[in-house]
């Protein structure tokens, strides 16, 4: 075995730089074929005497980014007012010893702008948990929008937004609101211009909006602008039938099931005591996977309770109806509205439930088990004088009783039962609010339609509707 003497002689090789290499070398596209402003690019490296350790590149040759990715996708913004543009993309590989490719690679993408998408934001509806998007409401409608841009989104300079006629006047909108609120100036007219409030912070525009028709269908269209005056096409909504104000009294039908059956009993027993003026509104109406009447959110809904003097709200649901109400009637009650609600609670509702916050009602009587109930015939007993005695008109299997709040005086006790025999406890079925000396709200925990076995509805509607809110 023998080793050499001397180490290794002679002069270092000089590191020789990468090579930088693009898919394509040259790229001609002209009008409608150059690209749109979203675009991908691959590239790779070649080190004579190491490892390609990572790549730079840049738009400008002043300004590189490191990357040791071999592709990438790059959304190209336009020069603002350009239809098309040149995109310069170069790419430089850096070896294991930080030497770069002294000729980078350079590619030259012809871009094209790209045509600004709008869409009506419609809200998902299923059968067991409908969506709201009405077909029919009164003059205060909000419309929701989904809007992009390929070549990015500050390139859309605005929105253009119409009712019925795309070839009258429009609106202009700012990109950066995502809604509108339609909201009529005259809800009684047959064609109405139109207060627009923007957003969910329901800023006024400056302008108004014309051309509502009531009592007849309308269909909006709305259309993206960007900057270069590209425009999306126009999107249409669905025909929605836009309901004039005639009363101010509104019935408030929350039966899910004999809607109406149930609202027969309510206009025919006011046209008996003389009531002749009167708008309806179905808020738990189904049709497919989508509320008919109720409207998009609680705010637009609150607006247009908002509207009226009385509200007479009457359903099967407790929960659904009263929460419904306690979330939506705010307004209505602040400005001074006057409300009768009747409602069928069930056994197994939680006498404690936070939707009675807003109503007469302190807590639920809780049976201590089992059920209250009325037999068929059983008495509704008034507390005060000259107020008729209602009859039940069969076997009431949950009748619940309630404890009235604070200066709530009842209207009602009912001759109730339980398993064990008759109830002594307190039976409050209906019970009456005031505010300023008058009566604001009236809530019956039984339906009324089950307390007319003495067929006296005429007199009672008279003395809850006219002689306690004030109708005529």
């Amino acid at each position: 075995m023998s080793s050499c003497e001397n180490g290794i002689i002679g002069d270092k090789s000089e590191n020789l730089p990468p090579e930088t290499y693009t898919v394509v070398n040259k790229i001609e596209r002209a009008g409608e074929d150059r690209f749109v402003s979203q675009i991908e690019v691959r590239w790779w490296g070649d080190d004579p005497d190491g490892i390609v350790k990572g790549f730079e590149f840049s738009t400008d040759l002043e300004s590189w980014n490191y990357t040791e990715r071999q592709d990438s996708v790059f959304q190209v913004k336009l020069p603002e007012g350009s239809d098309t543009f040149d995109f310069d993309f170069y790419v430089r590989a850096i070896d294991n010893e930080g030497a770069w490719d002294e000729t980078p690679a350079h590619l030259i993408y012809p871009v094209k702008n790209s045509a600004p998408e709008v869409s009506f934001d419609i809200p998902v509806g299923t059968p067991t948990n409908p969506g709201r998007w009405p077909k029919k409401t009164f003059p205060i409608i909000q419309l929701r929008w989904l809007l992009s841009d390929p070549d990015g989104d500050d390139n859309i300079d605005y929105l253009e937004f119409y009712v019925n006629d795309t070839t009258q006047d429009g609106i202009t909108i700012s990109k950066d609101f995502k809604s509108l609120t339609l909201k009529a100036i005259d809800p009684e007219a047959d064609v109405s211009d139109c207060e627009i409030l923007l957003g969910t912070v329901l800023q006024p525009h400056n302008e108004k909006m014309e051309g509502l028709r009531l009592n007849a269908l309308n269909k909006f269209y709305i259309r993206a602008v960007d900057k270069v005056g590209a425009t999306s096409q126009f999107v249409a909504s669905q025909d929605i039938y836009v309901k004039k104000k005639v009363s101010d009294v509104l019935l408030v039908n929350a039966y899910g099931s004999s809607i109406e059956n149930r609202e027969g009993f309510y206009t025919e027993n006011f046209l008996l005591a003389g009531i002749e003026s009167y708008d309806t509104i179905r808020v738990n109406e189904v049709d497919g996977e989508y509320y008919t009447q109720l409207a998009v959110d609680n705010v637009t809904q609150s607006m247009i309770f908002a509207m009226f003097d009385v509200l007479v709200w009457f359903g099967e649901d407790a929960p659904y109806t009263l929460t419904l109400a306690q979330r939506t009637t705010g307004d209505f009650l602040d400005n001074g509205g006057r409300m009768f609600v009747s409602v069928f609670f069930s056994a197994g509702i939680d006498p404690l439930s936070n939707y009675l916050d807003f109503t007469p009602i302190d807590s639920l009587v809780n049976p201590g088990g089992g059920v209250f109930f009325m037999d068929n015939g059983a008495e509704a007993v008034p507390v005060l004088n000259g107020w008729p005695v209602l009859r039940s008109t069969k076997i009431l299997t949950s009748t619940r009783p309630f404890y009235p709040g604070f200066e709530v005086k009842p209207l009602y006790d009912a001759r109730l039962k339980t398993a064990g025999g008759d109830w002594n406890g307190a039976s409050t079925i209906m019970a009456k609010k005031e505010s300023g000396g008058k009566t604001q709200f009236i809530i019956s925990s039984v339906e009324l339609y089950r307390l007319s076995g003495n067929k006296n509805m005429t007199e009672l509607f008279s003395k809850i509707f006219i002689d306690e809110l004030g109708l005529n």
